[in-house]
C-alpha cells in the first residue's frame, strides 16, 4: 500500500475510530489499580495517539507531497545517480528512458491525481550519456496529444524544500494545471553539474558533450518517447542558481530548440566550472 494511497488514509481513519470506540466503550474495564492496568491505560492511548498523528501526517503529506513514497519516507529512495557515458558513445540499443521508479502527484481538494513523477534515466544517442533525473507528466497524458515541454536544470532536483525540486515544483504545475492557469505540460528534472569540470552544459573536446546531451538528446527523446513538441515555441528552460548559466547558454547557442529561457538574476561572465 502506497504512501500516497487513498486506502491508506481510510485504513487509518478506520483504525482511529475503532480505538476510540473500544477506548469509550471498554474503560471502565481498564480502570482500577495496579501495573497491568495503567499499563493496558497507557497502551491504548498511545496507540490511539500514533494512530491519529499517522492519519494528519497522511493527510498533509497527500495534500503537500513531502514524501512521495515509503522509501522516500525512510531516506532509502535519494533520487540521485551518476552521469556514465553509454558502451561505444552510442545508446541506440539501449531504451531512450528507462523508468525507476513512479509516484503520484497530488492537487489539494482534487480527488484525483494531477498527473505523475517519474524517476528516469535519459541515454542519449549523440552524446553517449545516460543521464538521471525526474519526469512530470500531467493528468490525462496519454490521449495522444503532443505536449509543450520545461527543461528544468538544477542540482536541487531531489531537495524537497527548494522551490526548484522536482517534487515541489510538480506538485505546483499541477495545481495550476487543475485550475486553468496553465496548460497540461512535461517537466524534465536534470542535474546542471553534468561534469565536474565544466557545469555550464557545454560540450568538451575529447570529453563530455553537455551541450549535445541537453540541445539535440533530451528534445529527441522526449519527443519519441513521451510525446513532447516538436516546435522549439513549445520548449523551455529553467534554471536555478546552478542551472541558470546552462538555461541562458542553451537558449542563445540553440533557439532553434528552446525559445524561452528563464534564470535567476546573477553574474553569468563565464562558464562555472569551466577551465578554459
Amino acid at each position: 500500500m502506497g504512501l500516497t494511497s487513498p486506502a491508506l488514509a481510510l485504513l487509518l481513519g478506520v483504525t482511529v475510530a475503532v480505538l476510540l470506540a473500544v477506548i469509550l466503550l471498554g474503560w471502565g474495564r481498564l480502570a482500577g489499580r495496579g501495573a497491568r492496568r495503567v499499563a493496558l491505560r497507557a497502551a491504548v492511548l498511545c496507540a490511539l495517539q500514533a494512530s491519529v498523528l499517522s492519519l494528519v501526517f497522511v493527510l498533509v503529506n497527500n495534500s503537500l507531497v513531502f514524501y512521495s513514497s515509503w522509501a522516500d519516507l525512510v531516506g532509502s529512495d535519494t533520487g540521485g545517480g551518476t552521469v556514465r557515458a553509454a558502451a561505444g558513445g552510442n545508446s541506440g540499443t539501449a531504451d531512450p528512458v528507462v523508468v525507476l521508479g513512479t509516484s503520484a502527484v497530488t492537487v489539494p481538494g482534487v480527488p484525483r491525481a494531477g498527473g505523475r513523477l517519474e524517476r528516469v534515466e535519459i541515454h542519449g544517442a549523440l552524446s553517449g550519456l545516460a543521464v538521471p533525473g525526474r519526469l512530470f507528466l500531467p493528468a490525462g497524458y496519454g490521449q495522444g496529444q503532443r505536449y509543450p515541454v520545461i527543461v528544468v536544470i538544477t542540482d536541487q532536483v531531489s531537495n524537497d524544500s527548494s522551490p526548484y525540486g522536482a517534487r515541489r515544483l510538480a506538485g505546483a504545475a499541477a495545481a495550476q494545471i487543475a485550475v486553468g492557469r496553465l496548460r497540461p505540460v512535461i517537466l524534465l528534472f536534470v542535474a546542471a553539474g553534468l561534469s565536474q569540470s565544466d557545469q555550464g552544459c557545454l560540450d568538451q573536446p575529447g570529453g563530455i558533450q553537455a551541450q549535445t546531451f541537453f540541445a539535440q538528446d533530451v528534445p529527441r527523446v522526449l519527443q519519441t518517447a513521451v510525446g513532447a513538441s516538436t516546435s522549439a515555441s513549445q520548449w523551455a528552460l529553467l534554471g536555478d542558481q546552478s542551472g541558470g548559466y546552462c538555461s541562458l547558454q542553451l537558449a542563445l547557442d540553440d533557439s532553434t530548440v528552446f525559445s524561452v529561457a528563464v534564470a535567476p538574476r546573477g553574474s553569468y561572465t563565464g562558464p562555472p566550472g569551466s577551465s578554459t
